[in-house]
């Protein structure tokens, strides 16, 4: 039974890798490209030599990377730990599921906000840096 939980969880995620890896090929690099232009708008024409990579590696890598960590993420959280934590679930059914990836995706996707938010340009964080990364390990137990 738990190999079931794994094989679906290495599906899973490597269907949200993928998703993850191809949104940051096709937006974040460009974006990330994008915004070097601009930072190196004023230097007064002098230019580098070409990246070290090329666009075509760094978003296969992007891609590749994306894919690898859902599937190690997917094996792990959705696998394992759904198979543990199935019976302290509220819900039945695929409700299981759904409350199960929300939290997932609140750990991962929203935890860093609440711990590390952006902040303005010429603004202090409120809080230390050590004590930022005490609160965000806290959030991901």
């Amino acid at each position: 039974m738990l190999r079931s939980y794994v094989e679906r969880g290495v599906l899973a995620g490597a269907a949200g890798g993928l998703t993850f890896g191809l949104f940051v090929a096709v937006v974040g690099n460009p974006l990330v490209g994008y915004v070097e232009e601009l930072g190196h708008a004023g230097d007064g024409g002098h230019q580098a030599a070409e990246g070290f990579l090329s666009e075509t590696v760094t978003n296969l890598g992007s891609v590749g990377g994306g894919v690898l960590w859902g599937l190690l993420l997917g094996a792990i959280f959705f696998g394992a730990v759904y198979y543990f934590l199935e019976p302290a679930i509220p819900g039945e059914g695929a409700t299981k599921r759904y409350v199960l990836a929300g939290a997932g995706f609140l750990t991962v996707s929203g935890a860093p906000w609440l711990a590390l938010p952006p902040v303005a340009p010429g603004m202090e964080q409120s809080l230390p840096t050590q004590t930022r990364l005490l609160i965000y390990g806290g959030m991901m137990i």
